[in-house]
C-alpha cells in the first residue's frame, strides 16, 4: 500500500476517520438474502437448446430463445448445430427481423 493510502482507508471502501466509517456502517440496510427478493426470471435456470428442440420448437425459435434468455453464447450455439458463427447470427437476427420474437 502506498503512503498515501496508509491510515485514510478503512475496511478496504471507505475513505475517511474512524467516526465517518462508524456513521456509515450503521446507516446501512442490510441486502434482503430471502429468495422471494430475487425476481423469477433470474431464480429460473435457462432451458437448453437441445431441450427446447426435443419439445419441437422450430430451430430459428430455439436459438433465439437460448441466445437472448440463456447463457449461451453463438459460438455453443454453433458448435452445438455445427454451423458457423455468422450463420448463426444471421439466423437470430432473421428470427427478430421477422417479428416472431414477440412470440417466444
Amino acid at each position: 500500500m502506498s503512503s498515501f493510502w496508509a491510515g485514510r482507508l478503512r475496511q478496504q471502501i471507505f475513505l475517511g476517520d474512524a467516526a465517518f466509517v462508524e456513521r456509515l456502517l450503521a446507516a446501512r440496510t442490510p441486502a434482503p438474502r430471502d429468495a422471494r427478493e430475487v425476481p423469477r426470471a433470474q431464480r429460473s435456470r435457462p432451458v437448453s437448446l437441445a431441450q427446447l428442440l426435443e419439445h419441437g420448437v422450430p430451430r430459428d425459435e430455439a436459438l433465439h430463445t437460448v441466445y437472448t434468455q440463456g447463457d449461451a453464447t453463438m459460438t455453443k450455439l454453433a458448435q452445438a448445430l455445427a454451423l458457423s458463427v455468422s450463420r448463426v447470427s444471421r439466423v437470430i437476427a432473421a428470427f427478430e427481423a421477422s417479428g416472431a420474437r414477440g412470440k417466444t
